[in-house]
This record gives C-alpha cells, sequence and structure tokens, in this order.
C-alpha cells in the first residue's frame, strides 16, 4: 500500500544491493583499463528504475538496464550530469572527475521531495556533490545550535545528517550549523561524541526562507556510534513487522523473529500466547477472540494445511519449532485475498528464507521441571526408539490382525455361517501375540527435559545478479509433565445436582518433538525468486494415566495407556516476478506475480491404545472387573493430504500524488483427501478360567492376561470395531479474490474485494461390521460470494482508526460429518459427527484505534 513518505527510511533493497554494487565496483576498479569510469545506479523509491537516461554535457550515454544500472567512462574534467525519465530531467548535478578515477554515483528519486544523490569515488576525493535543482524554485535554508541539555554548553563538532540528501553538516565552535536545501519535508539525525543521537522528523523548508530547528541533546556517558541508519528493514525485525502491520488494510498482530528470539519461546504456540486476543489452550491450540478452533484457522506461508489431528479443527502449534519462523501474522479482519472460512482470525506462519551471510548454529539445553523431574513418574515399558519419537513395531497390530485389516475382514471365530473366520487356537494365538506382556503402567524416576538444535546456511552471489542459498536446521527436544488433577461430574435429580463420578488422576506425559526444515531458492536480480521449502514436524506423545475414585457407585482404579504419533510433511516451491512498467502505460508502475504449489501431508498414528480397569472392593483389595468397559486394546491411523495451487497478479498504480493504491487478483484451488480407521478390540471372559477369583486378584494385568488365561477356556480377544469407526472423505474447492486498495490524500486508506469459492466436500463413513450395509454419505456443494471492506484513517504519524465489514462462512470438518466416534481430549467425552451438518454464513464488524510509539518511547 503506497505510504507518506515524509520520513526517508533506508529501503531493504538499497542495502541488499549496494554491498553488491561495491563489491562489483572493487572488482573492476582492480582490473580498470577507463581513464575515467563512472557507474550509475537509480533507484525509484525502493526498487530499481530501468529505462532511465543518462546525460553527460548534453549528450545522452545510454539508459539503466534493468537493475537500474548503467556503466559509461567519461572524460576526465568538469561536466554536467543529468539524469531523464520519460523525457523529462528527474535530477542533476556538476561532477568533477579526475583522471584514472573511477566513481559510482546511487540516485534515489522520490514522488513528494527531491531525490537523492550519493557519489562514490574510488580516489576517495569526499562524497558530497552538488545538486542542482529540479524544477523545484529557489532553495531554502536551514539553521540551528546544538547545546547540551545538561549545561546548555554548545556541542562543537556535532554531526547533522539530511534525509534524501548527501549532506554531512558540522556544527562550528558555538555549536551553529547551516545547510542549504531545497524546498520539502526532511529528516534530521544528529550525532555527537558523548551524546545521544537524536532525529527530528517533518522538518519543512520553504523556499527563500530560513528554517531555524534548536537541538538539546542528552549526555550518553558512551562513544556513540559514527553513522545511524533511519528506521532501517532487516528481515523479520520489529521495526519490519511494525510497519508491516502499520501499513496493512486489515486488523493485524504481528510477531516477527526479532521478538520471538527475545521472548526465548520454543514452538509458535507458545510465542502467540503473547499476542493480544488469543488464547492458548492445552499449550498446543490458538483460539482467536476468545472464539472456539471452528472460528480459527492456519497457514503455512499463505497455504492452507490440514490439522493432523482428527479430533481438532485446528492445527496444534507447538509443533512448529520457532527456529524455521521469519514470522507469524495474526489477521483478525477478513480480505479477499485469504480464504473464506473465517471467523474469529487467521493465523499466518512465515518460515525463514536463505541467509545472506554464512549461518552455522548448534545449540542444547536441559530443564528441571519442578514436582516431575527426579520423581516418580507413570511409565510403560514402550519400545527401543520411543526416544526419537517412533515406534520401532513393538506397539503394531499383530500380522493376523494387520493381514485382516488389510483384507477388510472383521476378526470373527469360525462357524458354518462364517467359514472365513478364525479357528480357536488362532484366536488363542493372535490373543496372547496382542497381550505379550504390554499392559502394565510401572512407576520410574523422570529425567530432565533436554533439547538440540542444528541450523546452517549460506548464499553466494555470481555474473553480479544471480544469486544462490540455502538454510537447513533439525531440532530434537523431550518434555516431562507429571501432574495430579481432581474430575468430578454431576448428574441432575430430585434433590439438584448429585455427585456421579469423583476421580483422581495422576498421569506422567511424555512429548518427543523433532523437525526438519530445508530451503533452498535462487534470485535473479531484485525482481525474480524461487524458493522450494521443505518441512517436517513431529510430535509423539506418551501418556500413562491411572484414576482412583467412585465411579456410578462403584469405587474402580482406571489405567490409560496411550502413544500417539502427529506428523506433517509439506513441500513447497514459490515464485515472485516483478515486472517494472515503463513507457506506454504511465499509470502503473509495475506489475508483479507471485504463485505457490503446496503438497502437505499429515498423518495421526495411534497405535495400541490400552484402556482397562480393576474395581475396589470394601477392604480395599482390587478385582479386575469383567464389566464390558474392563478392558480396550485400540489402533487407529488418520492420513490426510492436500495439494494446494495459489497464483496472484498484483497492479500498483497511481493517478496522482494523492490518489494511488493497488489492484489484485488471486486465483486459488484445493483438492484435500483423507481416510482415517480405527479398530477396537476386547479380552472377553469366555470360560471359567477368565472367572477364577485368584486371577482376578492379581495386581499384575499381565499377570492376568497370560497365556494360560487367554484360550476357549479363558480370556477370548473380540473385535468390537464400531460400525462408525472407519470413513474417508474429500474436498475440492475452487476461489477467485479480487482487490482493490486505494490511498486517497495520504488521509483515507480503503481496502475494497470480494471473494467467489465454490466447495464441493463429501464424507463417506462405512461399517467393516457389516460391509453389505450402504454407507452414510454427507455432501456439501455450495458457492459463496463473500465482500470485505474495510477503510482506515490517518489520523497523524502515530495514530490512525480502522473500520470494516466483511461476510464469511464457517464449513464443518470432515470429522463432523462422519458419525465415527472419538474421545474429546480436554473433556474425555465420547464425540461423534452429524452427516446433516450445513455451513455456516458469518458477517463480521470490526473497530480499532491504533497508536504507534516512536523509537523513543514506550507503550507499557
Amino acid at each position: 500500500m503506497p505510504t507518506d513518505r515524509s520520513t526517508r527510511r533506508v529501503p531493504a533493497r538499497h542495502r541488499l544491493l549496494l554491498p553488491l554494487a561495491a563489491l562489483t565496483l572493487g572488482i573492476r576498479m582492480a582490473f580498470a583499463a577507463e581513464p575515467t569510469a563512472l557507474s550509475v545506479i537509480v533507484f525509484d523509491g525502493d526498487k530499481p528504475l530501468p529505462q532511465a537516461e543518462v546525460v553527460i554535457d548534453g549528450q545522452s550515454l545510454g539508459r539503466t538496464d534493468g537493475d537500474g544500472a548503467l556503466r559509461v567512462s567519461v572524460p576526465a574534467g568538469t561536466h554536467r550530469l543529468s539524469i531523464r525519465r520519460d523525457d523529462a530531467e528527474v535530477a542533476a548535478l556538476d561532477l568533477d572527475l579526475a583522471e584514472n578515477e573511477d566513481a559510482e554515483l546511487i540516485g534515489t528519486l522520490y514522488p513528494d521531495a527531491a531525490p537523492s544523490l550519493f557519489l562514490d569515488s574510488a580516489l576517495k576525493r569526499g562524497g558530497s556533490v552538488t545538486q542542482a535543482p529540479v524544477s523545484a524554485g529557489p532553495p531554502g535554508v536551514l539553521s540551528g545550535r546544538i547545546v547540551s541539555v545538561e549545561d546548555g554548553k554548545p556541542i562543537a563538532g556535532a554531526r547533522v545528517f539530511v534525509s534524501g540528501t548527501p549532506l554531512d553538516v558540522v556544527t562550528d565552535i558555538n555549536g551553529e550549523f547551516t545547510a542549504e536545501l531545497i524546498a520539502g519535508s526532511y529528516s534530521l539525525s544528529i550525532l555527537a561524541p558523548g551524546f545521544a543521537a537524536q532525529t527530528l522528523d517533518g522538518i519543512a523548508i520553504a523556499a527563500e526562507q530560513n528554517t531555524v530547528r534548536d537541538v538539546q541533546l542528552s549526555p550518553a556517558g558512551m562513544e556513540l556510534p559514527e553513522f545511524v541508519v533511519l528506521e532501517p528493514f532487516v528481515e523479520g525485525s520489529l521495526a519490519a513487522f511494525v510497519e508491516e502491520r502499520r501499513n496493512s488494510g486489515a486488523v493485524t498482530d504481528i510477531l516477527g523473529a526479532e521478538q520471538i528470539a527475545r521472548a526465548g519461546d520454543s514452538d509458535a504456540a507458545g510465542a502467540l500466547k503473547r499476542v493480544t486476543g488469543l488464547t492458548l489452550v492445552d499449550g498446543k491450540f490458538v483460539f482467536v477472540r476468545g472464539l472456539g478452533e471452528r472460528y480459527s484457522s492456519v497457514l503455512l506461508n499463505g497455504a492452507q494445511i490440514p490439522s493432523p489431528d482428527p479430533t481438532r479443527r485446528v492445527i496444534p502449534l507447538d509443533l512448529f519449532p520457532t527456529e524455521i519462523l521469519q514470522g507469524v501474522v495474526v489477521q483478525k479482519t477478513f480480505s479477499a485475498d485469504m480464504p473464506g472460512e473465517f471467523g474469529g482470525g487467521t493465523i499466518q506462519l512465515r518460515t525463514k528464507g536463505f541467509p545472506d551471510a554464512p549461518l552455522f548454529k548448534v545449540s542444547a539445553g536441559a530443564g528441571w521441571i519442578d514436582g516431575t523431574t527426579g520423581k516418580q513418574g507413570l511409565r510403560e515399558i514402550g519400545s527401543g526408539s520411543d526416544i526419537s519419537g517412533f515406534d520401532d513395531g513393538r506397539r503394531a497390530l499383530p500380522d493376523a490382525l494387520d493381514d485382516l485389516r488389510r483384507r477388510g475382514i472383521f476378526l470373527r471365530p469360525r462357524t458354518p455361517a462364517n467359514p472365513n473366520g478364525l479357528t480357536p487356537v488362532e484366536l488363542e494365538a493372535v490373543g496372547e501375540d496382542l497381550a505379550s506382556g504390554r499392559y502394565d503402567i510401572n512407576r520410574k524416576k523422570i529425567g530432565p527435559d533436554t533439547n538440540f538444535a542444528l541450523a546452517g546456511g549460506n548464499s553466494w552471489t555470481f555474473a553480479d545478479t544471480w544469486k544462490v542459498g540455502f538454510l537447513a536446521s533439525f531440532r530434537h527436544a523431550q518434555s516431562w509433565d507429571t501432574n495430579d488433577e481432581v474430575r468430578r461430574e454431576f448428574q441432575a435429580s430430585d434433590s439438584g445436582l448429585a455427585l456421579r463420578n469423583d476421580l483422581d488422576v495422576q498421569r506422567t506425559i511424555r512429548e518427543i518433538d523433532a523437525s526438519g526444515f530445508l530451503v533452498a531458492g535462487i534470485d535473479y536480480g531484485d525482481n525474480h525468486k524461487l524458493r522450494i521449502t521443505n518441512m517436517i514436524v513431529r510430535q509423539t506423545e506418551n501418556e500413562a494415566r491411572v484414576s482412583t475414585g467412585t465411579q456410578t457407585n462403584q469405587d474402580v482404579e482406571r489405567s490409560l495407556i496411550e502413544w500417539i504419533e502427529n506428523e506433517l510433511k509439506s513441500r513447497q516451491v514459490s515464485g515472485e516476478h516483478v515486472f517494472p512498467i515503463v513507457g506506454e502505460l504511465p499509470l502503473l508502475e509495475s506489475a508483479s506475480f507471485d504463485w505457490l504449489y503446496t503438497f502437505v501431508k499429515a498423518g495421526r498414528f495411534a497405535p495400541f491404545t490400552r484402556e482397562y480397569r480393576f474395581d475396589v472392593q470394601d477392604d480395599g483389595s482390587r478385582l479386575f472387573s469383567l464389566n464390558n468397559d474392563s478392558n480396550t486394546t485400540t489402533f487407529a491411523d488418520l492420513n490426510d493430504s492436500s495439494h494446494t495451487w495459489d497464483v496472484g497478479l498484483h497492479l500498483p498504480f497511481r493517478f496522482s500524488d494523492n490518489i494511488n493504491g493497488e489492484f489484485g487478483v488471486q486465483v486459488n484451488r484445493i483438492n484435500r483427501s483423507r481416510d482415517s480407521f480405527v479398530r477396537r478390540f476386547f479380552f472377553a471372559p469366555n470360560g471359567r478360567d477368565a472367572r477364577d477369583p485368584d486371577l482376578l486378584a492379581l495386581d499384575s494385568l499381565d499377570a492376568i492376561l497370560n497365556p494360560d488365561s487367554i484360550g476357549p477356556n479363558g480370556f477370548r480377544l473380540t473385535e468390537i470395531t464400531q460400525p462408525s469407526d472407519t470413513y474417508f472423505a474429500e474436498q475440492r474447492l475452487d476461489a477467485e479474490g479480487y482487490t482493490l486498495n486505494l490511498s486517497l490524500w495520504q488521509t483515507v486508506n480503503l481496502d475494497l474485494g470480494v471473494r467467489k469459492e465454490s466447495n464441493l466436500q463429501n464424507v463417506t463413513t462405512f461399517s467393516v461390521l457389516r460391509p453389505n450395509d450402504p454407507p452414510v454419505v454427507a455432501l456439501l456443494d455450495t458457492n459463496d460470494n463473500l465482500p470485505a471492506l474495510a477503510a482506515t484513517w490517518l489520523i497523524s504519524d502515530k495514530q490512525q482508526l480502522r473500520l470494516a465489514y466483511s461476510e464469511t462462512v464457517s464449513r464443518p470438518d470432515f470429522r463432523e460429518l462422519s458419525a465415527s466416534t472419538f474421545i474429546d481430549p480436554l473433556l474425555d467425552i465420547v464425540t461423534f459427527g452429524n452427516a446433516a451438518l450445513k455451513p455456516t454464513a458469518l458477517k463480521n464488524y470490526d473497530a480499532r484505534w491504533e497508536y504507534y510509539f516512536s523509537p523513543t518511547e514506550s507503550g507499557c
């Protein structure tokens, strides 16, 4: 969005191009054969200006290339240089070149102020130049006196830098300075040894008038640097994101890599808890504006990604380590270039690009958690590879059961009506294989939390305009948490609420996080960028839980062992292209085109979840329960994949200095699919051996479920998979977004847009138990036109008022359209979907007043 340029900033592109230009100049100086050589580099604001004509002494020497650069040979002596655009002179200055001199002229053109011209010479003859006014009328004078705020004494030798000019003015013995400037608005930076630097903005210089600005400097108590840059742009820096938030047409909150690093958060969820209006639930899920997960969504570099957790619509953000994040943007108002499924807000994760300089970083750490580390915690036997977050197969389905699953066959004993079932001998072998001493929960001492991270990258420049680079990182972390809680459930009765369940819950949770990140890319100049980004994030949670107390008037002890692997793999290929427009289209300043392809595969693997119950007798002894809920063994697997294509076109335009803006078009397509299955098993008491009181009174379930007790006269493995436990789903979403951003008289910014979305979504739930039953199909076929209107009133340089209205939609997720049941991880209750659900239409109204503090002010 166009912004007021009353305060001159050094653009980020300049900082990238100037070192390259200096390196090129140095190489050419070493091998220069020209007696006098001059390099001219011209910028239009923060972009290179191609086709600018360079004229010396009335003779055209050529035009700048796509990088705004031109190399010419000039005879030694005094010359007048002129820079012309569209046959109009936009800058001019007088040159005095010596023999064998190699000089470089960097010029920056501004729409509302005089151009900035800086001359750098290989002979180090000084950097100042005399700039000839270009249709600006007579100059004005800026003068003033610089004194110490402590004693009022003048400060001699203080340096005064004027933005947009090459002037470097030094105060005299009386602390006074004078500078002749073309009429316009400027910023001053004042530096003096032993004093704090100070910047003055908005100094207006009138033609043929003397403007006086006296300055008081405070003692700094330390030597100040010789130079200072006004509001530099650094990728991921606080200043860069504050500027983006300020210029955004939407209500946004932004965290940059600099802020995240200061806070020391290890993942995106921890970082976002510091943002106003966001709620962190269970240390993983972020809700915007207090609304539930239905109204929050996550984008990765602009692309929608599925959640690896089927019990949640929102993605667990603790999967994303902060080491790979360049920033996080929370957009709280809808705009037509965003997905139309929008409620409380959208969280946009932006990953890092490759570094400008060699990078290698290794870190390791350990943590101590009070009440957990060094204490006894609940543990299962586990497998030898648990530290990696991958099960080594110990928790996998037995081969016989897995073969049945792959063939889509339900576990049943062989009978005349079911000749394909398992024989008693086969059932016994499968049951013994499934039990095999893996049900007990032990108490062991918990070790410390640990983490390890490794990152490295570099970039290389060649042929002046090409740049390639990469960044790779790996992170592994392990954490423990032991906690005690009380869960009470009440039910209505004639006498009011009656206590139904009263349980003391002890549990130990072990989390193993691992992530890998690799980005590689190539740039051509400053206008064309290609990136390939690969990322894998994994989070494995191993929980052991024991609940004791009263449940439906029975004293019980319930145990749970759960191992869940959540994984998200992403591959993105993207490009950004800028095409400067010259000559025939005077209203258009440039055109930019960006594209993105994203393939994401998310999965949730939960093998061998074990839950069982002991009943506590009046004398305090325990008996293994023979009720239907006495034991359950569950295997679950979910795979979700999506292909996303995004294409965007942006056309900035300028009718005048008071009316300008940008027109944008975005086209998106998402193809997404999911398949989910759950298989449940139960050791049913099938004979007298399973009802032996001495056997049921054993303390260990592994001892109870032994080879002698599993068989035709004891426990028999039975499948209790529900008819709704398996489903598959597909979605195709096509979208077009049209946006128009207008800046009017640098006072009001308007953002108008409309988004069209066509959504086809179906979920098919079928029964493994009864394969001949017709499946339950949920179908959504909708078309939505979603408008977005926003206005920003720029009250002053520091404050602005935003108003916005939009219409959006909230669609049911796959799991909400399937009757498949699951246990809500927070409420611990059975939850299931409904195939008859329909999308919800939303209307959004927003108003926000913003105040931006200067670098010397604090918002606290």
